[in-house]
């Protein structure tokens, strides 16, 4: 059994185990594309529209902690787009950088090298695109309660209580700028 993400569009599918084992067809990964997809298309650019803002994240499960982190922050779910990147060594799809045209892009970016690169690489992209704001979260510093690093923005999800108010907010000052934001000029690599 496999839990999909996809969109209006279908052009990408994305399936993981719900056992969160990896796939053992495809070499160990933890995801994969459903045949017929490509798995460069960002999951979730038809729902964009009219939206100001797009959280951009990188694999389901941050796509999937979008909505619930901007309703434990209090955002009106009506201005995000959440979008999904479906691996940090993927590329934006050309055909689809126009939706993002305009828009303030904050990028859910993962605590490591690899998540760092990839923000930089898909801000450059976001930047030629005519995107008006491109920042990124970013989770260093941050520690679960057993004091394990915050990898990434579905990790940052565990960490909400209804009862208290978080001590940081990953979509603080949306518009632009905020304590662990960071702007990312164009052609700026983002790496520790």
């Amino acid at each position: 059994p496999a839990w999909i993400i996809t969109d209006a569009s279908r052009h990408n599918a994305q399936a993981r185990r719900m056992d969160g084992k990896p796939w053992d067809g495809i070499g160990g990964k933890k995801a994969k594309s459903l045949p017929g997809t490509d798995p460069s298309w960002p999951i979730g650019v038809p729902e964009i529209g009219a939206r100001p803002v797009v959280v951009l994240c990188e694999g389901q499960p941050d796509f999937c902690a979008a909505l619930l982190v901007a309703w434990a922050e209090e955002i009106d779910p009506d201005m995000i787009a959440p979008v999904c990147i479906t691996g940090a060594g993927n590329r934006i799809h050309p055909d689809a950088l126009p939706a993002f045209r305009g828009k303030h892009v904050r990028i859910a970016m993962h605590n490591d090298a690899e998540g760092r690169s990839a923000a930089a690489r898909w801000a450059d992209q976001l930047h030629e695109a005519g995107v008006s704001t491109v920042d990124a979260f970013d989770f260093d510093g941050l520690a679960t309660p057993e004091g394990r690093p915050v990898e990434d923005l579905a990790a940052y999800a565990t960490l909400i209580d209804p009862e208290q108010p978080p001590s940081t907010r990953a979509f603080a000052r949306i518009g632009g700028g905020g304590t662990k934001q960071q702007t990312i000029p164009e052609n700026t690599p983002i790496l520790p």
